[in-house]
């Protein structure tokens, strides 16, 4: 497949070329292409509504290939990370692979902080935490990512 896959050239400033060129990988690699509707990630507020757009997915001959929608937990009563995951399928009904929307509800009255990882974080004594810490995202209620600084004091060093 690797062969299949050339060195592309990309000129930024002309972004239906850049469309372009993406929709000819996915075509090489999974043999059909995504046209998302709405945004990925979506930001949402605190107990808002929200109507998913959806996704088309076309196959390498432009034919429509079937979405359904496999999973979602949107719960936009509470802050934080939710998924919309869509299954793409053939007209035999065999599964091609799956998309996922990422949504995040925010607080319009605070920033919403997201832990990336496990929390609490299981720490292995004598390790190094940048092989465990993620980090962490944080937006305010006009969708504008803030800038999240990880500092610790903590020594897992065993003597």
């Amino acid at each position: 497949m690797q062969n299949n896959i050339k060195q592309l050239s990309v000129n930024i400033k002309n972004e239906n070329f850049i469309k372009k060129e993406i929709d000819k990988l996915q075509l090489l690699i999974y043999n059909f292409r995504i046209i998302l509707l709405g945004n990925n990630p979506e930001y949402l507020l605190l107990n808002s509504t929200y109507n998913d757009p959806g996704i088309l997915a076309k196959d390498k001959d432009n034919e429509a290939l079937i979405v359904e929608i496999s999973s979602n937990n949107l719960d936009t009563a509470s802050v934080g990370k939710y998924n919309i995951i869509y299954n793409i399928k053939n007209n035999n009904n065999t599964l091609l692979g799956n998309y996922i929307r990422e949504l995040y509800v925010l607080n319009e009255n605070l920033p919403t902080i997201i832990i990336i990882g496990s929390n609490p974080l299981n720490i292995i004594v004598n390790s190094n935490i940048n092989d465990y810490e993620l980090g962490a995202i944080a937006s305010d209620y006009k969708d504008k990512i803030l800038h999240v600084t990880k500092t610790t004091d903590l020594n897992i060093k065993c003597k």
